[in-house]
């Protein structure tokens, strides 16, 4: 009987031996995950204040807004102003091409002309030279 008690005894402290190997192996990744859950942790505070700054950047942007809108307003109506300035400066300047294309065809019937002239004008000197 006492080699049965003592058997089971061994027996028992195997048994704790394991659980307490157990235990241990258990306590080291315990301590790993409070490891990880505290850079989990601080990762956490650091988006927290990203955040912030971002809300803190949304407002600025949220507050300027209209008065964003109002410049960009402002710089459309200049542009369009421009723009139609623009189009009137060219309209006229395909006036003045045509007047000047007009007066240039002009000035070349007229040089024509004066040619004719002074190739009459020459045909009748000689014939006056004739009759002298």
């Amino acid at each position: 009987a006492i080699k049965t008690v003592e058997a089971k005894h061994e027996k028992l402290k195997t048994k704790v031996k394991g659980l307490k190997a157990k235990h241990t192996t258990k306590n080291k990744k315990i301590k790993k995950l409070q490891g990880k859950n505290k850079e989990l942790d601080k990762g956490v505070l650091d988006l927290q204040s990203l955040g912030k700054q971002q809300n803190r950047r949304f407002s600025y942007v949220e507050r300027n807004q209209a008065k964003f809108n109002t410049e960009n307003k402002k710089l459309k109506e200049k542009v369009a102003g421009f723009e139609t300035e623009q189009a009137t400066k060219n309209k006229q300047m395909q006036r003045g091409e045509a007047i000047h294309e007009r007066l240039k065809k002009k000035v070349e019937s007229l040089e024509a002309e004066l040619q004719n002239f002074r190739t009459d004008f020459r045909i009748l000197l000689e014939k006056v030279n004739h009759l002298m």
